[in-house]
Formats: C-alpha cells, sequence, structure tokens
C-alpha cells in the first residue's frame, strides 16, 4: 500500500508539471495559425469526421481557400459536403470518404489537468492511479467505445471488486443526472462477447476472470434477444446488454495517454 501511495504521488506531481504546456502528443501546433493540428489517413464521410473530431474536443480544419474550376457543381443535385484537394476546394457527396484534419484553436484557458488532458471531467482516482469520466447522455456500445477513444480513454475496465465498487460510486453519484430518453438501469462498460456466445473478455482481449471481475447479476448472462454487449448494474453486478441500445457510461483513462513521454 506504501508503494502504491508512492506512484500515485509520483504520478500526481508529474502530471502537474506538464500542466499548460500541452495539448495533446497527436496534435502538432503551428505558430502561424496559432493552433493545433492533426491529419487522420482513415477515411470518413463527412459526418463521421465532423463526430470524430468534435468528440476529441476540436473542430474539422477551416481554412481561407477558393473553389476548384467548375466547382460548386452539385451533382445530381447531392453534393452537400465540401473537400480540400490541391490548394482549392470542391463539393462533393457527403457519403463520400476522405482523410480529414482536426483543428484546436489555442486560448488561454486550455489548461492540462492532472489526468492529462485538458477535459476537466475526468476525476483522479487514488484507488487505481487512473481518471474516470461519467457520461451522461446515453449512447449504444459501439458510439460510447468510440467516444471514450477519441477522448483518449477507453470503456472502464473492471480489474478488481474493489474497483467495481468505485465505478458504483460514480454511477450513483451521476444517476439522477442522466438525460431524459436513456437506460438509468445499466452503464456500458469495457466488455463484449464478440459474438462468441458466453466468452466475454475485455476490450484489451483479456478474459473478465482474467481481468479481476466476473460477478455477474443473477441470471446474468440470459442473452435475451441477442445481448453480446457489456454493462453493468447500478448494484456493480454485471449485465449482457443490447448493443443497439443507448445507455450511460465510464470512460477510463491512464495519466499519461495524450502526453508524449
Amino acid at each position: 500500500m506504501i508503494l502504491q501511495n508512492y506512484l500515485f504521488t509520483l504520478l500526481l506531481l508529474f502530471a502537474c508539471s506538464v500542466a499548460g504546456k500541452h495539448f495533446r502528443f497527436d496534435y502538432d501546433y503551428n505558430g502561424y495559425v496559432g493552433g493545433w493540428f492533426k491529419l487522420h489517413l482513415i477515411p470518413a464521410t463527412w459526418h463521421d469526421a465532423w463526430l470524430r473530431c468534435d468528440l476529441e474536443g476540436v473542430s474539422l480544419a477551416r481554412m481561407p481557400v477558393k473553389w476548384a474550376p467548375g466547382e460548386p457543381d452539385n451533382f445530381n443535385n447531392g453534393e452537400d459536403c465540401i473537400v480540400l484537394t490541391n490548394g482549392t476546394i470542391a463539393d462533393v457527396n457527403c457519403s463520400e470518404i476522405f482523410p480529414y484534419m482536426c483543428f484546436k484553436k489555442n486560448t488561454k484557458d486550455i489548461i492540462m489537468t492532472t489526468c492529462g488532458t485538458v477535459d476537466k471531467e475526468y476525476k483522479l482516482e487514488s484507488l487505481t492511479g487512473n481518471c474516470y469520466k461519467f457520461h451522461r447522455i446515453g449512447k449504444p456500445w459501439k458510439r460510447a467505445f468510440m467516444t471514450c477513444a477519441a477522448e483518449g480513454s477507453y470503456l472502464a475496465v473492471i480489474n478488481s471488486p474493489q474497483e467495481a465498487l468505485l465505478l458504483k460510486n460514480i454511477y450513483d453519484a451521476n444517476h439522477s443526472k442522466i438525460r431524459p430518453g436513456t437506460s438509468k438501469d445499466v452503464i456500458n462498460i469495457g466488455m463484449h462477447d464478440w459474438n462468441e456466445h458466453g466468452v466475454w473478455r475485455t476490450i484489451h482481449g483479456l478474459t473478465i476472470e482474467e481481468a479481476g471481475y466476473a460477478d455477474w447479476a443473477q441470471g446474468q448472462p440470459d442473452n435475451s434477444s441477442g445481448q453480446f454487449c457489456g454493462a453493468m448494474f447500478r448494484n456493480s453486478k454485471l449485465d449482457d446488454f443490447w448493443c443497439h441500445a443507448s445507455a450511460p457510461f465510464i470512460c477510463e483513462k491512464s495519466l499519461d495517454s495524450l502526453l508524449e513521454l
């Protein structure tokens, strides 16, 4: 316990020492425009690109450009989105996929927290040495997974009964604030049966038994009408849940996940 507290203190001091000097190591700063850029090479539709940038806490890059010859032409009355090519822009169908760039303008209020992020909703917990954020707006499991990844974290993985209790306490503290229209009975967490129908693994690849926590609620998992995604009841017991159904979720991150060490 003494060693654990010592390591936790060192991590805390390290996180404080980098405050105010970074945004994210995967973004490059450009002094001419006064902000950070990130090029996403994996192509996406305009909507998915906008969503990914938004989840990273930034926006799709905007810049002064001119139209390519003959553009915009709104071909077949179906081109409502814009792409940059060879220094000029053209209108395209929003379902087409392209690489994209996200941008974050440098402002005076960008402060790196002890969690190694500018997102102040992540709170450091001494029990695990990791940070956690409760998302009150419910999302399907895959979208929750994407949201955590964009924030430099991951859907919370339970590694012990003590961590399960920690998540329960976070759940309890936010239960009354969950947005209407989403399930309040469970939260999405980082486990899935990967369509193996009963072989439950964490998003890190371990079985939940290997990870350290496999305490199912009574009668669970019951695979009711195809419940293949992992969730947790408010009493900290595990549940299998519909992947398409929206539920609140908790993201977990290490202190250095957005820092270049």
